[in-house]
């Protein structure tokens, strides 16, 4: 799919140069690390805007594309990543660096679990920064602002690559 194709697909605004260039390294990325049935897989989130809500767009939709998307970002054997979710989530696709705060991810304030993980082996992932949300879905049912701006790691078939090593509530 190209950006022309996704913008269409979404009705986003079509984005600055430099957001073009994220927003391509992303969709390759993606297409190369998931089959189509998993980039298509309907969501069923209000918080996602569009006339399409696929998994695709979700996790777009949480990239800021005017800072750097860096594609096939390696890490290294023996690495930690966190991954901040409610228990019983602690696998998925996104991971961010220790010492990042759940606020720089725009993830509500209050009760959330931290996992610590350690890379098995080395592996290549998708390293971009996190985008502002509006989100519908915070703990107390309000709609709020999340702001973004700390690093995230989207990480295919984590399972495969990462041991969780430490779980901890915040």
């Amino acid at each position: 799919m190209t950006v022309d194709e996704f913008i269409a697909m979404t009705g986003w605004n079509a984005p600055e140069p430099m957001a073009r260039i994220g927003m391509n390294n992303a969709l390759r990325w993606f297409e190369a690390n998931f089959r189509p049935e998993e980039l298509n897989k309907p969501e069923h989130l209000s918080q996602f805007a569009g006339p399409v809500k696929t998994q695709l767009v979700k996790w777009m939709q949480s990239i800021a594309f005017l800072a750097p998307v860096e594609a096939d970002s390696v890490v290294f054997a023996g690495a930690r990543l966190v991954r901040y979710c409610a228990p019983g989530r602690e696998w998925g696709v996104y991971f961010t660096a220790p010492g990042t705060r759940p606020s720089q991810l725009a993830i509500p304030s209050g009760r959330v679990t931290r996992f610590t993980f350690r890379a098995s082996r080395a592996f290549r992932c998708l390293k971009t920064s996190v985008a502002d949300a509006h989100l519908s879905w915070s703990p107390n049912g309000a709609d709020r602002y999340g702001h973004g701006g700390g690093v995230q790691y989207f990480v295919a078939k984590s399972k495969e690559k990462l041991e969780l090593v430490d779980r901890s509530i915040r």
